[in-house]
């Protein structure tokens, strides 16, 4: 079980942060956005050591068993969500691989490199270390608030994976064989995006989008893309300055996509959300 205590004796942004943590949620992605209706603040943040339906993208399950994650979920409302969700989407990606990595350099004095594959996926060694799930409401056009579901993979070992997902899904244990506090990451990581939410979206910029197409995986290659349960082969040849994909099909024709999945080609068999 997660300690409560351990978490905020890490926390610097304690006064403006509301702190909800639980033992077993079903999903703390469901949890904010009733919360929401309820008044709750901006900076409201629900951790479960368990989730017994965990969301994915593309309606999938996430897997979150007890004792090993981090699924957590932030809510974000007000002023500061001046910008769209894609450049959301975008910023917490890199906010979140950049954080792990100084943590990993800092705690082990190596790095641990972190890809992303597009749009919302954290990876190592060729393999998934965790995801996000964004959602919101819009009037508009305007964002009336947006919760940002994150779920990282900490202390599992390999045999904690189902058999479904075990071949393309790692944990930081795994990566590095040694076990983490999960208690000091997390705060870690809440601290980085309180920090570095401070200067966005106006600071984001052409700097944001290069540092995600720095980290992006199988950029400049061939890939398999899947929208809505139609596939077709493309080559993924930019960002657009919102962070949308923008990829080259075979008779040289270009095309940008706002969702969807990737594939490589050469991996065969897509990487489904867990």
């Amino acid at each position: 079980m997660l300690n409560e205590q351990r978490i905020l004796q890490h926390l610097r942004p304690r006064r403006y942060v509301r702190l909800d943590v639980f033992e077993v949620l079903d999903s703390t992605n469901r949890y904010l956005m009733e919360q929401v209706h309820r008044g709750a603040p901006d900076w409201t943040v629900a951790i479960a050591d368990r989730q017994t339906a965990g969301q994915g993208r593309q309606g999938r399950s996430w897997e979150s068993p007890p004792n090993v994650g981090l699924w957590f979920s932030v809510l974000r409302r007000g002023a500061s969500l001046s910008g769209n969700v894609h450049l959301w989407n975008v910023w917490v990606a890199v906010t979140l691989a950049e954080a792990l990595e100084r943590w990993m350099y800092r705690e082990m004095g190596r790095a641990l490199p972190i890809r992303l594959k597009w749009p919302n996926d954290l990876w190592v060694h060729d393999r998934k270390l965790g995801g996000m799930l964004l959602q919101g409401s819009f009037t508009g056009g305007a964002q009336d608030y947006l919760v940002i579901g994150i779920g990282l993979n900490v202390n599992q070992q390999r045999e904690d994976f189902s058999p479904a997902i075990r071949p393309l899904a790692v944990s930081l244990r795994m990566a590095t064989q040694r076990l983490w506090d999960r208690e000091r990451l997390f705060a870690h990581l809440l601290n980085t995006l309180f920090e570095e939410s401070r200067t966005f979206p106006e600071a984001a910029g052409g700097s944001l989008i290069s540092a995600y197409w720095d980290r992006l995986m199988y950029k400049e290659e061939m890939v398999q893309i899947r929208i809505h349960n139609k596939t077709w082969p493309a080559r993924i040849v930019g960002l657009t300055d919102e962070g949308l994909l923008m990829v080259e099909r075979p008779d040289g024709e270009k095309t940008v996509i706002a969702s969807g999945e990737v594939a490589h080609l050469r991996g065969g068999a897509h990487a489904a959300g867990h």
